[in-house]
């Protein structure tokens, strides 16, 4: 089969680095594949961060003169974006990447929502107490799903929560079942390049009875809101289990790993120090993915949120290093698909669980299903997934397509 017929490919937008990992991948295939930027993309998603090899890679990503969700991308002129397009054969993007293409009456071949909140399309109640932003809120979320119903060809999302679903079941639209790319494999730090905290970070957790690392942000008190449920990410969990498994198992030399980064940072600290594990709890000041992930290898089991929905591009950063990780998808079932499911992991429903989780397992034990989930990885992420990009992107049909309703892909206009 011919991978490259789609001879010139853009990707537009980087959360989490999820596209330039996707573009290094499709430069592997052979695809002559660019990225580009959106002007306000967070500082520790640039690619430049991300990679080894940023000589190797700079020459194919570019910065297009709009922000992801601003104003500008809303009513701006798009003369520089649709400038900078010109002559790519395919297209896949992010963000608010439908709207630019609808308001520049071309056809966006693939849409991958990073997280349905990010992408403006998650339902939600309008808090008109403040009638500036929601109607700024509304008006964004109307152009987007203008632009979904004429200008986007496939969409695609891992994500079956049903509130992340409920746009696609109103507007009657289909998805494709597939998970975003959000790791590159062929890059990685070895522990010689690490800097010294990290280093004694990895030592204490190899000299530990087991060490849990999480990277997730901490919003556990300030709310999410949009269509995310109460609780945030729900980080308390983690550590109220943690230290109820310390409490039943007397292990004093377990450790729990985690990342200053989210706006209650400090009140995780002081629930650390409550609970009395502070002494067992390593913090890591926000660094590169790089560095993280060379860190999280010593790690015996992840955590991600807990939300009821599938994993972010933490989970999935975890499973890509042969992590189990504990989490809360709320419907596991919703994601048997033909040919994938889920990869073995922890479904948790609170911190007793976490704590009856960690007292059932030992190195050992989570060594062995950690072997699984790296299995996982290699057959359905990583360059295996992205060949399944690169095939929609040529215009073939997806594996396992979802309907939500009435519409199909065939019954729309290439462009308004």
């Amino acid at each position: 089969m011919d991978m490259t017929r789609a001879c010139r490919i853009a990707l537009i937008g980087n959360m989490n680095n999820s596209n330039f990992a996707l573009l290094r991948y499709l430069r592997d295939l052979g695809a002559d594949a660019y990225l580009f930027l959106y002007n306000n993309e967070l500082c520790h998603f640039l690619p430049q961060l991300d990679t080894t090899r940023w000589e190797k890679w700079r020459s194919y990503i570019h910065q297009l003169p709009v922000s992801n969700g601003g104003l500008d991308g809303m009513f701006g002129s798009l003369a520089g974006v649709n400038e900078a397009l010109k002559g790519f054969d395919a297209f896949l993007g992010n963000g608010i990447a439908p709207v630019l293409f609808w308001r520049m009456k071309k056809r966006l071949d693939v849409f991958v929502p990073y997280g349905e909140g990010v992408e403006h399309i998650a339902e939600f109640v309008p808090n008109w107490k403040r009638p500036v932003s929601a109607t700024f809120r509304w008006t964004r979320k109307k152009m987007m799903e203008r632009a979904l119903l004429t200008s986007v060809g496939e969409i695609v999302t891992a994500n079956q929560s049903p509130k992340a679903t409920a746009t696609y079941r109103r507007l009657g639209l289909d998805t494709v079942a597939m998970p975003i790319v959000v790791k590159y494999d062929d890059e990685a730090l070895d522990e010689a390049e690490l800097g010294d905290l990290a280093r004694s970070a990895v030592e204490r957790m190899r000299k530990a009875s087991i060490a849990v690392f999480s990277q997730t942000q901490h919003r556990w008190l300030t709310q999410l809101g949009g269509a995310y449920p109460p609780g945030g990410k729900k980080n308390d969990w983690l550590v109220e289990g943690f230290a109820r498994y310390v409490g039943l198992s007397g292990d004093d030399s377990a450790v729990l790993v985690l990342l200053e980064y989210g706006p209650d940072v400090d009140a995780t600290k002081r629930l650390c120090a409550q609970l009395g594990i502070d002494e067992q709890v390593v913090w890591l000041p926000a660094m590169r993915r790089l560095e993280l992930l060379a860190i999280a290898r010593a790690a015996d089991v992840g955590a991600d949120a807990f939300m009821s929905m599938i994993w972010g591009g933490t989970g999935w950063e975890l499973i890509s290093l042969g992590k189990p990780i504990l989490h809360q998808v709320g419907r596991p079932h919703d994601y048997n698909w033909p040919g994938m499911s889920l990869p073995a992991y922890f479904e948790v429903a609170g911190p007793d669980q976490i704590a009856q989780i960690l007292l059932s397992h030992d190195r050992g034990s989570l060594a062995r299903i950690g072997r699984e989930v790296a299995e996982w990885h290699r057959q359905h992420q990583g360059i295996a997934l992205a060949r399944r990009y690169l095939s929609l992107l040529n215009g073939e049909e997806p594996e396992h397509r979802i309907a939500h309703g009435h519409r199909r892909v065939a019954d729309r206009g290439a462009a308004p």
